[in-house]
């Protein structure tokens, strides 16, 4: 049966509220009882479910239907993959009959699950069959598959490797960067990947695919832009080999919107204009997509796009079936429309008893079952028999429908999900009103509803899939005046009684929850306001200890210093603070003056607190205690954290023995088989089989790096779960042995490993050894009673008691006043001091296991104990027994002599511990039985104890063992010696307890005790893995060898995943589209219900999807917007057909910039514009073909005016020339000054030009705006792995280099195959230099200004406001050639993600303007308005670093600028390197766009967050008005000389060249709409109230924006705006 979606939800919210309440506390009960009172609130966190009909498919004619009546060639049949039983969809047959019968082209928009793929595949083999069949099918590529994901095509080509297998006559390959040049090569590697020879028929290299270019061609758009610039690649356009094109196909077609759009419509217009000789001849064009538009209303707007995108006519009339050349999925409609019927109603108890049986497992009639609770409940005999009759037919869901299909629940929930989707709890309510079971009967309502069919090829009564929605903590506030209240969301203040009252931010210390305020200081002056703390900047806040007395240096528990890497002492003075609670203003406590006239009944005293480097607060000031992880955490949800609990809980939900329906198809052939991607429409007999794989889930990410870390965490968190699971069973299989026995830890790892074997949880390759080692470091991690507050012993599952001595003896000291302790009372005590040891980790470890091992952080060192300690040897991690001012063993022993009628002193006590230690206990010949001597840095002398002597107390297994919990802390121990708690500085009273009746509700005990121990096998599957890597864990994903996927956007188009019953979003994604895309990876299984949970997290998309989830569940889409009216980008393809045309007359000028602009007869350039002088007439007539008629005259395509964009005085290829031979001129006479003066760097000279003369000819003149920079991947570099294992085989890191910048600078970690990989050098390649640049910031106008780094001439001056730049300069390398990783092993992922530690910063470098700027000028009474646009808008993006990079300039080995500088480094090669580091260098990239700066002279405002709001708000407008794509525009904040108050809005193209769109809004009447748009836009918003006091996803957020949003306010531009208009 499917996920229970009230028992999963409630599991699920059980779950996460536990974890919460588990995971942070107050030590305040009023406080505490409060916050769990608000995270029980129903709706607060959990939204749903929401139930969604999924009405199935129609079903159409059977493949072999279509070839009787002609539509489909015979030999179809002939194909083992293909069953001639197999019945289409409806919408593939229509599709089918389009393609082929009426020669149609088409728009396949059928939804996820529909069989797109099938839909143009089938017309196009059989078109090549029949082909073959008359004996022309001969070289030479007859359909083309463009996909936008190398995912996507490699997905198909498995496809048809399956289906073209017993077709040798059909060929087929894959052109993509992936595809090797020469065939022997492609041969070896296919060979190692697939271990088989490929297909006769598959075209495996380059080589092969020249020589005879396939029937089927499958490529993306980058690389097809490649194909049509290459000369050697003509053979697929030109000459008789290309005569035979068809079709063209292009999948997911929803992703080319806006410029895209028309990058790709070019693209298209240029393919065909190289493959027909006439506009005579035409391409059968078909587009698919499971997102475009939202139904039949949307098909005008969709045939209309399609007509732009493939420059084809797609039509769409409404009365004319052959002209929709759209086709959309027929469903089934969900509402019987047999019969009218009045209806009845049956006794709802019917439902759950129906429900019951079939879960039931031991029913093994399951009709007779059913008819006998039928009966029982009354139903009249005939209309059950009639039931029976239909089901000995059709299987016993026939009797569900034949009873439900007139049931009025089943018909009303059947109106309602027609409309739309609806929450569960408001069907439940309405169809079973106050019944206490109401949420029970309707699940088991809508999942027999969803089983009853009246034959197995009939819909079911009621299709469906669930969706819930879980939303992350935003954090705990509390109101302190008039009377405290606490708060889950996010607020500023509260009003009440026409006053408006504070609302502050709480945190607490996670060891004693002591309560803190936390907030941000504006400019760190007092008096100010105490504001809350942004949302995107988590770690620029400020913690205050609210009241109490804090802690002293002298009362820091100095065992802790053995895990501190650095200094953590109380470093404040620890200012004594007051706050007011009715107005939040903050100031010293001391000053004369008061902090506010608010008066002091309302004060209330801080404490400031300390916080290390990275905001953190090591020291909690109430307990003392210490941690490098933080002690005191705000109430956050971590996203890794929440979302590894929310995957658990699903992930138990799932049912590891689901009922499968096989189909009476598949028990007759087996020719097709279930994962060939040619499965019929479902045609289920309802014969159950039991399927005992486990059960798999796809976890969805928008960012790789999210999704690769994610896949580790959950796997290490989910496993540390299911050890301690296994441990409690294994404990409770061996209770007799344990009761009769006693158990030590050897005793326990021998049984574990055996138990951990039995259930599967080590994989085969493991030898037993490995085994044993590997359950010895979970006993290990158990006995270091590391994460106190969730093991086994804290959780009071397992503890550990130490052994006595029969012939032990206290001392007559502490019997005595005093002390006066019973003999009984000292071992105790013993036990108490000694376990402090234990906790510390001073262990001497089983020879097996090391304490370095990464398992036991943050005590994977080598720990010991001697008498005394200092600074210095505890930094060797050695502990003092007797400490310098106090540690935890004196702590306790002063708190135990409180509670002493005799009242032992201070100085007692400290005298008592050094006795205690002296002595040996009173072990006397037993102590090195409990201690071992270990020496320590080689001359240090230390103890360790020996884990042999502990003995285990298994509560579950000794139900009489007595257990205590503090009641202050609430920690749980076994060790009681008069009511003192053990725990450091903790002033609580030990009480008598039961662990299973205080933490019942405690997330991890029921865990721990409930769980059911199912292993969980996590992988990645991102974007860094290599295509053989991906495909391999596709496969075993859906064999089950993988369970489950952590992906980001690799599986969100129709990568097949196989049949999901759930999908969890680790966010909520940009848009309906593609949640709709990721949803949909659920639910192709008709039988079973799908489940879809997502968690949003906390951000403000995510946050304000939440409120109203049902938008997105039944969100509208859109149709993509393209538009052939932009100059800019239609202009690069006209420049690229004239190349093209040009590098197939003069081949020898292609391949390398030296080929091209330094050429030695006459350049590339030069010879250039002789050929376009001559006006080819071919060229002509490919360009007016090409070029959309509209833009011709326009670009001056006739005329051959065009050629100005490429040669005039700002053309772009004569700027491109001039750059490059202008830098190589300028440097070669550098070089010759350089050796003629016998100066040095003449290497690094001649290495540099080198580099500029062989860089690849196309990416240069891409990246200048000459060629269309959106076909080719010009800026993504590789971090290359330094490394032989296999996750650096299986892993391909490559990134767009603004964003390489940051994620692959030296030093920053990266999280691929499961392993974190640190960068480490600046790639340099033999022969080459890196372009460096010199570059200043004038601090004065901001303005920014780079020139290269080897000029002579220096800067000096700002060029626009003439003031020196003095010291705010640097010098950045381009990291063209990429990265290299440290050569060191890669490490396990850490608990937390690495964070981008490095700042990047994009720059607006004003000078060098286009040569004709265009400005315009609006006036008003106080204000004018100046938009200046301008082409070649060059933007530089900068990253300094931690202060800097320093780097060897001989193998690019990095250090950062923080880092100490090593003595001596080697090569990632491994030798020596006899290079030094050099100055600190940044890092940095160029790149240009058209730029338009609109500046409101006469206007000022000290508001930043206004100039944010009325930016986007624009931007908004702006895309509005042109008609564009919102993601096409993007904007900045850019301050000139004197514009601090008054900046400048930078609006630029977010398109690579820019695309022309801010020209286009340097009119005065486009200007002046965009205004009022804007205005508009925001005013029909209606968030943050008439004042417009905020904003939403509706007017100004988006979700590129999120930095900004709190700054973002409607309301302030509305006012602005509407001024302007009423002038």
């Amino acid at each position: 049966m499917s996920i229970n979606p009230f028992h999963a939800a409630r599991a699920i919210q059980d779950s996460y509220i536990s974890y919460l309440s588990s995971t942070f506390s107050f030590m305040d009960r009023a406080l505490q009882e409060e916050f769990t009172r608000l995270l029980n609130q129903p709706g607060r966190l959990i939204k749903g479910p929401i139930l969604e009909a999924t009405p199935e498919f129609a079903r159409g004619k059977t493949i072999s239907e279509m070839v009787d009546t002609g539509v489909l060639s015979k030999s179809l049949l002939k194909l083992s993959a293909i069953s001639p039983e197999m019945i289409l969809y409806k919408h593939q047959e229509e599709a089918i009959t389009k393609l082929l019968v009426k020669r149609r082209n088409l728009v396949v928009a059928t939804g996820t699950g529909s069989g797109k793929t099938e839909a143009f595949l089938l017309p196009i083999v059989s078109d090549l069959l029949q082909e073959y069949e008359q004996g022309s099918l001969g070289p030479g590529v007859r359909a083309l598959l463009l996909y936008p994901m190398n995912a996507l095509a490699n997905d198909q080509v498995k496809r048809l490797r399956n289906l073209l297998k017993d077709c040798p006559q059909i060929t087929f390959g894959r052109y993509i960067g992936e595809t090797l040049e020469r065939k022997n090569d492609a041969l070896e590697h296919y060979r190692k990947v697939f271990s088989c020879d490929p297909l006769e028929n598959e075209l495996i290299s380059r080589e092969e695919m020249r020589n005879s270019p396939p029937h089927i061609l499958l490529t993306n758009y980058a690389m097809l832009e490649y194909l049509l610039l290459r000369p050697k690649d003509t053979v697929f356009f030109d000459g008789s080999l290309a005569r035979h094109w068809r079709y063209l196909v292009v999948d997911e077609a929803h992703t080319f919107s806006g410029a895209r759009g028309i990058e790709m419509a070019m693209l298209i217009r240029r393919l065909k204009e190289r493959i027909f000789a006439s506009e005579d001849e035409h391409l059968q064009c078909v587009a698919t997509s499971a997102t475009l538009g939202n139904g039949r209303h949307d098909a005008p707007a969709v045939v209309a796009f399609a007509s732009r995108l493939f420059g084809e006519s797609f039509e769409w009339e409404e009365d004319n079936q052959d002209r929709q050349d759209v086709v959309y999925a027929t469903r089934l409609p969900i509402i019987s429309t047999e019969d009218a019927f009045e209806g009845w109603e049956y006794d709802s108890d019917l439902y759950l008893n129906w429900y019951q049986t079939i879960l039931s497992q031991e029913t093994t009639d399951v009709l007779n079952d059913l008819a006998r609770i039928s009966r029982q409940a009354g139903l009249p005999e005939l209309v059950i028999q009639q039931a029976v009759t239909a089901a000995q037919k059709n299987g016993w869901p026939a009797f569900l429908y034949r009873l439900l299909k007139h049931d009025l629940r089943v018909i009303n929930l059947q109106k309602k999900l027609q409309e739309s989707p609806c929450l569960l709890e408001e069907v439940a309510k309405e169809l079973f009103s106050d019944d206490p079971e109401q949420m029970e009967k309707v699940v088991a309502l809508v999942d027999i509803a969803k089983i009853a069919r009246p034959e197995p090829s009939l819909q079911s009564l009621i299709p469906a899939r669930y969706h819930l929605f879980v939303r992350a903590v935003e954090g705990v506030y509390q109101q302190l005046e008039p009377k405290p209240r606490l708060f889950l969301e996010r607020r500023n203040f509260v009003e009440e009684k026409g006053h408006r009252y504070p609302v502050f931010e709480l945190a607490a210390c996670r060891n004693c929850g002591a309560t803190y305020l936390v907030g941000t200081l504006i400019n760190n002056e007092l008096p100010a306001k105490l504001q809350p703390p942004r949302m995107d900047d988590e770690y620029q806040v400020s913690y205050f200890y609210l009241l109490g007395k804090a802690v002293t240096e002298e009362e820091l528990d100095e065992d802790d210093e053995t895990v501190l890497t650095a200094q953590t002492y109380l470093d404040c003075k620890q200012n004594r603070l007051v706050i007011c609670g009715k107005c939040g203003t903050i100031d010293l406590a001391n000053t004369v003056l008061p902090p506010c006239d608010c008066g002091p009944e309302h004060y209330q005293y801080l404490l400031e607190v300390p916080g290390n480097e990275e905001g953190r607060v090591i020291t909690c000031l109430a307990c003392g205690k210490r941690s490098i992880a933080g002690m005191v955490w705000r109430f956050l949800t971590g996203t890794d954290a929440t979302a590894s609990v929310l995957a658990t809980a699903l992930y138990q939900q799932l049912d590891q023995e689901k009922p499968e329906y096989t189909s009476l198809r598949e028990e007759i052939s087996v020719s097709a088989s279930t994962d060939d991607g040619w499965e019929s429409a479902p045609e289920d007999a309802m014969n159950i089989s039991v399927n005992k794989e486990p059960p798999r889930l796809l976890i969805f990410s928008d960012s790789r790096q999210d999704a690769a870390f994610f896949a580790p965490y959950l796997d290490r968190t989910y496993s540390q779960i299911l050890r301690r699971v296994l441990i409690l069973k294994t404990l409770e299989t061996s209770r007799s042995d344990i009761l009769t026995y006693g158990w030590r830890l050897s005793d326990l790892a021998r049984a574990l490993a055996e138990q951990a074997r039995r259930s599967g949880f080590f994989i085969e390759r493991e030898t037993p050894q490995e085994q044993f080692n590997e359950v010895w470091r979970w006993v290990m991690f158990e006995f270091l009673g590391l994460d106190n507050h969730i093991n086994l012993e804290g959780l009071g599952l397992m503890g550990f008691t130490l052994l006595k001595p029969e012939d032990w003896s206290p001392f007559p000291a502490l019997t005595r006043p005093p002390w006066n302790l019973s003999s009984d009372e000292v071992w105790m005590l013993f036990q108490i001091l000694i376990n402090s040891l234990r906790r510390q980790g001073a262990i001497l470890f089983p020879e097996n296991v090391s304490p370095r091992d990464e398992l036991f952080q943050p005590r994977n060192r080598e720990i010991a104990v001697r008498s005394h300690s200092n600074t210095q040897v505890a930094k060797l991690g050695i502990i003092g027994w007797n400490p310098r001012h106090l540690n935890s063993r004196l702590d306790y022993l002063h708190r135990l002599s409180a509670r002493l009628e005799g009242h032992p002193t201070p100085e007692d006590c400290r005298l008592a511990l050094e006795k205690i230690w002296e002595k040996n206990f009173r072990l006397g010949q037993h102590t090195n039985d409990y201690f071992a001597e270990v020496t320590i840095n080689r001359d240090i002398t230390a103890r360790q104890l020996r884990y042999e002597m502990w003995e285990l107390q298994p509560t579950l297994v000794k139900p009489d063992i007595q257990w205590y919990r503090c009641d202050r802390c609430r920690s749980l121990t076994l060790y009681n010696l008069r009511e003192v708690c053990p725990n450091y500085r903790c002033s609580g009273k030990l009480v008598p307890c039961e662990p299973y009746e205080v933490l019942r509700d405690n997330h991890y005990y029921r865990l721990y005790t409930e769980l059911t121990s199912r292993r969980m096998i996590v992988r990645e599957h991102t974007a860094q893995l290599t295509s053989e890597a991906a495909a391999d864990l596709q496969v075993k994903f859906n064999n089950g060898q993988v369970n489950v996927l952590s992906c980001s956007t690799t599986f969100e188009l129709g990568v097949d995943v196989g049949e999901l019953e759930a999908v969890l979003l680790r966010n909520v994604p940009p848009s309906a589209a593609n949640y709709v895309q990721r949803a949909g990876r659920a639910g192709r299984r008709v039988e079973s219900t799908a489940f879809v949970l997502t968690y949003a997290q906390r951000r403000s998309h995510d946050l304000d999807h939440f409120r109203n989830p049902l938008n997105m569940v039944a969100g509208k889409i859109g149709v993509p917007h393209v538009q052939l009216q932009n100059p800019k980008i239609i202009l690069r393809h006209v420049n690229a057909v004239a190349l093209a045309s040009f590098w197939r007359q003069y081949p020898d000028y292609f391949e390398q910039v030296q080929g091209f602009f330094f050429a030695p007869d006459i350049s590339g350039p030069d010879l250039f514009l002789e050929y376009l002088k001559e006006h080819p007439s071919e060229l002509l007539d490919s360009l007016q073909r090409i070029v959309p008629l509209d833009m011709q005259p326009i670009l001056g395509i006739e005329d051959w005016s065009w050629i100005k964009h490429l040669f005039g005085d700002s053309g772009v290829l004569k700027r491109a020339e001039d750059e490059v031979v202008n830098d190589v001129t300028e440097l070669e006479n550098l070089r010759h000054k350089r050796f003629e003066s016998n100066q040095g760097g003449v290497d690094h000279l001649s290495r540099l030009i080198k580099t500029i003369k062989e860089r690849n000819l196309i990416n240069f003149l891409s990246s200048r705006n000459v060629l269309p920079k959106y076909g080719f991947p010009v800026d993504v570099v590789e971090l290359n792995i330094i490394n032989h294992s296999e996750e650096a085989r299986m892993i391909e890191l490559e990134r767009d280099l603004r964003i390489a910048l940051s994620e692959y600078a030296p030093g920053s970690e990266v999280v691929a195959a499961g392993k974190l990989w640190t960068s480490r050098y600046i790639k340099l390649p033999p022969g080459k230099q890196w372009d460096t640049y010199d570059y200043a910031i004038c601090k004065y106008c901001h303005n920014f200004y780079p020139q290269r780094a080897e000029f002579e001439d220096k800067l000096q001056k700002c060029p626009v406001c003439d003031r020196s730049f003095g010291n705010n300069q640097g010098t950045f390398i381009i990291p063209d050639f990429g990265f290299i990783s440290s050569p060191d092993p890669p490490q396990r992922p850490r608990e937390k993600k690495p964070e981008r530690t490095y700042s990047m910063r994009v720059f607006f470098s004003p000078g060098n303007p286009s040569a004709e700027p265009k400005s315009i000028f609006l006036k008003y009474p106080h204000i004018r308005i100046k938009a200046t646009a301008q082409s070649q808008g060059k933007l530089v993006v900068i990253n300094k670093g931690s202060s800097g990079f320093r780097v060897c300039p001989y193998c690019g080995f990095a250090s950062m600028g923080t880092e100490k500088v090593p003595s001596a480094h080697q090569t990632p090669w491994g030798q020596k390197c006899s290079g030094t580091l050099r100055k600190r260098y940044s890092l940095g990239h160029q790149f240009y766009s058209d730029i338009l700066r609109i500046n409101f002279q006469g206007y000022q405002n000290t508001d930043s967050g206004f100039w944010l709001s009325l930016l986007y708000g624009l931007l908004e407008g702006a895309s509005s008005v042109l008609d564009i794509e919102r993601q096409d525009l993007d904007g900045c904040i850019y301050r000139p000389s004197g514009g601090l108050y008054s900046p400048e809005l930078v609006l630029f193209d977010d398109v690579p060249g820019g695309a022309g769109h801010v020209y286009r809004i340097a009119e005065p009447n486009v200007l002046e709409a965009i205004l009022e748009r804007t205005r508009e836009k925001l005013e029909v918003c209606e968030c943050g109230g008439k004042e417009g006091d905020a904003s939403c996803q509706g007017c100004l957020r988006n979700y590129r924006n999120q930095f900004c949003h709190e700054d973002l306010k409607r309301g302030p531009v509305i006012q602005f705006l509407s001024q302007l208009r009423d002038c």
